[in-house]
């Protein structure tokens, strides 16, 4: 290890495949506003503040394939409520937290600043109010909600053939009244006389009586007659409105479903961003506008009549539909090969060249011929006897030699390296999906997964740098090792990986910015909040709606990886049960900033927590054995390229155990003098650390 810069290469995990680990600022959960200024908290008609053309206050795809940036719609700082959950504006990114993981609801816990966060059920909320119902009520459909000495509650209305509407304009309350219109002069529920849109029907109060007509029956729809007065009524589909608007809807846009609906020159348009694989999103916080952003994570199937792998595989055989499309819709229903109903096996290799023949044991290695269709060989063979033993394939052409299905579902490896499984084996193996997708804007990547034998549930590990955890991992750094060292520490549990996005890397697995331009790695920009809403929001509600799996979880990373593990237990920290960081970089947010916040002034900050805490490192003490008492830049510097982050992880566990965790039973740190910061050095120490999860109760 010589040189600074691959010093820096291999600690600060700068590379393209080292990950390094990420902190950030505790997000908190008592953030919300109850006035929210989309809600109207009642329907006060005298202010319909929903229809008002000059204030469009978010939505119109001025870029529809723009990608989600940090922002937060509509919701404040302080906060709103949606069900129990709490959602909420930090820093320009919109935040959640679910107050049901603590038995409580989400409500307001100031009526002076209109902030909103976790209260108990009973009603812990302030005088003034129960989440954002008011005292004097409000209407849902045909219920009335209302505050009654800080508890929600309500009344149905329907149990008397009646509907909720406005009973006092003067107070602005809402009860129930007469389905034909028995609320009082001035007030037709949440109606106001200049009218509001539902969809193609006008919805309007008209001596206090509430009216509707269905614009859709002269072929027009509900829009804004006159900007002046704020009115509404039927326009042309084809854009009718006055200057100034386009019925209700901003120039800005907005979303309907996977559909962008803006305004341009007086005019209302759609695109649906579905016709892209893609879905209608916010994509400026700045300007408020909405456009395409990228879709969850299932390839939507461009054909209602294609359910099965099989159905795609056929299509695909037949060039009714592309390579692409089937390719990402198999792998995510029931992956290669393609185990049809008539029990038949499909193989299929995307690769124009050839030509291919697929072997295995079921052959005895000698070769099925494959077919060719444009950029795909495939084979169709019967399902072989004794199939549990007869289990492994790979595909051989005369130009290229054998090598392992790359779209294969299931794989493992051995001695000659990868190799595919036609099903499940009795043994512990490895699944992998390609082209995950990111909701949050973030780059598509692979997911690898140890999976143990047997049929769960499981309990789940979700790591980093999924390139170097399995087999033999990259060239240029290696493998963890994982399958090894879980049959080491008896374990039997998923270890679900996530590809890194090499230049990506660093950004992705940091909580704050850091300019490294001097050592040759850039400015970095944080993309660390996103990333860890991608594992908490998207990755693990996959995992647990693919897989029989516990609720025990845990987080595993190396470097940066380690340090963007630490981070998001910080943001989820009722989500895991371990954190396992291995040489995490602890020195992250002190590099180009004196004072710069660390993942240890988090931690501090937020006080012991109840999950389990392991660290190591390798490297040196400084000369003498002592640390710094201050630790800046310099100490940064020296301590992540010369020390592998030892004072600054030295430091960060003993403030641990200075705030209420235990050593050996919530708290764990590992010190192997001289150890390199790389692959071979945390493999050769992982069984501890995987050997404290699955202990861990």
């Amino acid at each position: 290890m010589t040189g600074m810069l691959k010093k820096l290469g291999y600690c600060v995990a700068l590379s393209a495949l080292t990950l390094l680990p990420m902190g950030c600022d505790e997000s908190g959960h008592h953030h919300t506003s109850v006035l929210d200024p989309d809600d109207e908290m009642g329907g006060n008609p005298q202010n319909p503040t929903e229809q008002n053309p000059q204030n469009p206050t978010g939505q119109n795809p001025q870029n529809p394939t723009g990608q989600n940036p940090q922002g937060c719609g509509d919701v404040p700082d302080t906060g709103r409520c949606n069900g129990d959950v709490v959602d909420y504006c930090e820093n320009g990114e919109l935040k959640s937290y679910n107050c049901a993981q603590n038995s409580q609801t989400c409500g307001m816990t100031s009526a002076e600043t209109n902030s909103y966060g976790c209260v108990d059920k009973s009603g812990g909320a302030p005088s003034g109010g129960c989440g954002d119902v008011p005292d004097t009520g409000r209407c849902n459909g045909d219920v009335v909600d209302y505050c009654e000495n800080g508890e929600l509650k309500s009344y149905n209305c329907a149990q008397n053939s009646q509907t909720c509407g406005m009973t006092s304009a003067e107070t602005n309350s809402y009860g129930c009244v007469d389905k034909s219109g028995g609320a009082p002069s001035g007030g037709c529920g949440d109606v106001p006389d200049t009218g509001r849109c539902n969809g193609d029907v006008v919805d309007y109060c008209e001596n206090g009586e509430l009216k509707s007509y269905d614009c859709a029956q002269n072929s027009q729809t509900c829009g804004m007659t006159s900007a002046e007065t704020n009115s509404y009524g039927c326009v042309d589909k084809s854009g009718g409105a006055p200057s100034g608007g386009c019925g209700d809807v901003p120039d800005t846009g907005r979303c309907n479903g996977t559909v962008v609906e803006y305004c341009k020159d007086g005019k209302a348009e759609t695109y649906d961003c579905a016709q892209n694989g893609e879905i209608c999103g916010l994509t400026s916080a700045e300007t408020n506008s909405y456009g395409c952003i990228a879709t969850t994570v299932t390839p939507e199937p461009p054909a209602g009549d294609l359910k099965t792998a099989e159905d795609w595989a056929r299509a695909r055989i037949a060039g009714t539909v592309s390579t692409e499309d089937a390719f990402n819709a198999i792998a995510y229903n029931g992956g290669f090969p393609v185990i049809t109903d008539d029990n038949t096996v499909i193989f299929m290799h995307w690769y124009s060249e050839g030509p291919w023949v697929v072997v295995g044991d079921f052959n005895s290695w000698e070769g099925t011929p494959m077919k060719q269709n444009g950029d795909i060989w495939y084979a169709e063979v019967p399902m072989p006897e004794n199939v549990k033993e007869k289990n492994y394939y790979k595909f051989l052409s005369a130009s290229t030699g054998h090598i392992a299905d790359p779209w294969s579902l299931r794989y493992t490896y051995t001695a000659e390296g990868e190799i595919s499984y036609i099903i499940k084996p009795d043994k512990p193996y490895l699944e992998r999906y390609h082209n995950f997708k990111s909701p949050q804007g973030l780059n598509s990547r692979t997911l690898r997964i140890y999976m143990p034998a047997g049929e769960g549930p499981f309990d789940v590990l979700y790591a980093h740098d999924a390139q170097n955890l399995f087999g033999t991992g990259t060239v240029e750094y290696g493998s963890w090792k994982v399958e090894e060292n879980m049959e080491k520490a008896g374990a039997s549990f998923m270890v679900v990986g996530i590809d890194n996005m090499g230049a990506e890397r660093l950004s992705e697995y940091a909580f704050a910015d850091e300019d490294l331009t001097a050592t040759g790695f850039g400015n970095i920009k944080a993309k660390g909040d996103l990333y860890a809403k991608f594992v908490q929001e998207t990755v693990r509600p996959f995992i647990e709606k693919t897989y029989k799996v516990t609720k025990k979880a845990g987080l595993m990373g190396s470097s940066m990886g380690g340090l963007i593990s630490l981070y998001i237990a910080h943001l989820y920290p009722k989500e895991y049960k371990a954190v396992l960081a291995l040489s995490p970089t602890t020195a992250w947010g002190r590099f180009s900033h004196e004072d710069g916040t660390t993942i240890e002034d988090m931690y501090v900050a937020a006080g012991h927590r109840d999950y389990i805490l392991y660290l190591d490192n390798g490297g040196y003490a400084p000369a003498g054995g002592t640390c710094p008492e201050k630790l800046g830049t310099l100490e940064a510097s020296s301590d992540e390229f010369g020390r592998d982050c030892y004072c600054y992880t030295r430091s960060f566990v003993d403030k641990m155990a200075e705030i209420g965790y235990t050593w050996e039973e919530d708290l764990f740190h590992v010190f192997v003098e001289g150890a390199e910061h790389n692959e071979g050095a945390w493999a050769a120490r992982l069984v501890k650390p995987l050997t404290i999860f699955k202990d861990a109760k």
